[in-house]
């Protein structure tokens, strides 16, 4: 090499599986963040943590490992799938990943759905919620079983072994995904609508679940992608890395969507009484609402109206109603008392 001949530098392009890791870091830090978030709200409130919590923290939990499963994937291609075993640990790796994506997105829909049912105290709205949620926990056994019997031994070969039709496979997981998540975001609007209140408030109200939507679309970029490679690095090894990380992205805003409803600054700053009607709920002083506070509630209704009162005592009442829900509150939700929709009779005012 002369002395004025600059060196090469050989592949100075960021490749996909990088790209893959890089991505992969950012999204644990945020579900991190947003966990840690919601948890240090409840936490705050000095009350327990509810199955909704639990339900949110094990979905983290198992989206850190799909993550290390991940980039375990990213550095064998880095390596090379062509030396050694490198194809065969790539394989088993991908293999895992899958099995540890279904928990992720199907536990984070049921920890929303359990929120969504604490926080609703109609009746005739909860029976609906309790149905999709038996169904998701179906999704979630069926899938989660179909995908570890995917292919005849050995199990974890789905680039090069005799598997059932990944293309399809996923495609069918997709749909059932997307759907899901519309139910989620759609059900709450359908909720607020029902009330009497400002249409700014229904409208940030709705949003809250709304921002579900990020998920979908990323459920959605995944299943173009996944259609493209048809699920095997080898045929379109672009498109591959693309779902890959288009799957990152989605069990990222799974989790930390679910979390969005339970920032306490956001409800406190929220000037309506939705989901907080005099149901003995806590108070600003923190004490629990008594039989003669309900009534005076009631008088301030008029006849067959659905007026809700909309003053910052019951925005505190929102926040502490989202950030300590339990099943110790479930009973504390009575026929009795005023509920959001129903208008209250003459002769009870």
């Amino acid at each position: 090499m002369s002395d004025t001949e600059v060196p090469v530098i050989a592949n100075p392009e960021i490749s996909p599986p990088q790209v893959v890791i890089v991505v992969g870091w950012l999204v644990v830090a945020a579900m991190v963040v947003a966990v840690g978030t919601r948890l240090a709200t409840k936490l705050s409130m000095k009350r327990l943590l509810g199955i909704d919590d639990y339900l949110i923290i094990a979905a983290t939990i198992i989206g850190v490992g799909q993550m290390a499963v991940t980039f375990m994937q990213a550095q064998f291609a880095l390596r090379g799938l062509e030396i050694g075993d490198n194809f065969e640990q790539f394989e088993k790796t991908y293999f895992s990943s899958q099995l540890l994506f279904i928990p992720v997105i199907c536990i984070s829909k049921l920890s929303i759905l359990h929120s969504l049912f604490q926080i609703t105290p109609v009746r005739e709205h909860k029976a609906p919620i309790i149905i999709f949620a038996a169904f998701v926990g179906m999704i979630l056994v069926a899938f989660e079983f179909a995908t570890a019997f995917q292919c005849f031994e050995p199990r974890w070969a789905v680039q090069s072994g005799q598997c059932i039709k990944q293309t399809l496979y996923w495609q069918i997981f997709g749909v059932f995904d997307i759907l899901t998540d519309v139910f989620i975001c759609i059900f709450p609007i359908y909720i607020v609508s029902t009330l009497q209140m400002g249409l700014k408030f229904k409208i940030v109200v709705a949003g809250v679940f709304v921002t579900r939507i990020a998920a979908i679309a990323a459920s959605s970029c995944r299943l173009v992608y996944i259609s493209r490679s048809h699920v095997n690095v080898e045929v379109d090894a672009f498109a591959f890395w693309a779902s890959v990380l288009n799957t990152e992205v989605e069990q990222g805003l799974s989790v930390i969507t679910a979390c969005v409803p339970f920032l306490k600054p956001f409800f406190e700053s929220l000037e309506t009484g939705m989901m907080a009607p005099s149901h003995g709920l806590t108070t600003m002083n923190g004490a629990y609402g008594s039989g003669s506070g309900s009534r005076s509630k009631k008088s301030q209704l008029s006849n067959n109206s659905y007026k809700l009162r909309t003053n910052i005592e019951h925005g505190i009442n929102v926040s502490r109603r989202i950030s300590t829900h339990s099943e110790d509150h479930e009973g504390l939700i009575k026929e009795e008392t005023t509920t959001w929709i129903r208008p209250v009779p003459p002769h009870q005012v």
